[in-house]
């Protein structure tokens, strides 16, 4: 049930102790579940947020167990991504440049189970109002909203269905008026 499903999981715990720091970069821990299996991840945003290596640290949700079989990438500073064996469930970072620990910015990220996009969530962060989590702003959750995107599609074929019954249910109207 769609209503029921956790999008992209907005984590109390964000920074994973197990993840070395890297100077002028944060890293933000995100999880995906309840949408079946995924294989790929993408994310995106139109300011220049992330760093090198962009997304990696996967992990189980015990947050100590490493998941074998997925490859994160740094793209460009818009745009990460990362992929690897089946999934149902997924822990990992992503990277982001200091300078924007102040700054609001939005980025997508977009979860496929190869070419169907399955999960999708616009993630806003605030400019860091809310303080500081291990040291920066873009580590703590409490200062990102998160909007989950319906991926309901439209029934096409009863839609099609309807409409053609309810062109049948003139055909009788047309032949009394002639």
């Amino acid at each position: 049930m769609k209503s029921s499903r956790l999008l992209i999981v907005l984590l109390a715990i964000c920074f994973v102790a197990a993840v070395p720091r890297i100077s002028g970069a944060s890293s933000l821990a995100v999880a995906e579940w309840g949408v079946g299996e995924f294989n790929s991840i993408y994310s995106e945003s139109s300011d220049p947020v992330f760093i090198s290596p962009g997304i990696d640290n996967f992990l189980e949700f015990d947050q100590a167990t490493p998941v074998a079989g997925w490859t994160g990438a740094f793209v460009s500073g818009q745009s990460v991504e990362a992929w690897g064996v089946n999934r149902v469930e997924l822990l990992w970072n992503m990277h982001f440049s200091e300078s924007y620990a102040d700054a609001p910015f939005v980025f997508d990220v977009y979860v496929y189970l190869d070419t169907t996009l399955v999960d999708w969530a616009t993630i806003t962060y605030n400019g860091g109002l809310n303080g500081s989590f291990n040291g920066s702003n873009l580590s703590n959750w409490d200062n990102y909203s998160i909007f989950t995107h319906n991926l309901d599609t439209v029934p096409e074929p009863a839609t099609l269905l309807l409409l053609g019954l309810g062109l049948l249910g003139l055909v009788p109207l047309r032949k009394k008026t002639a």
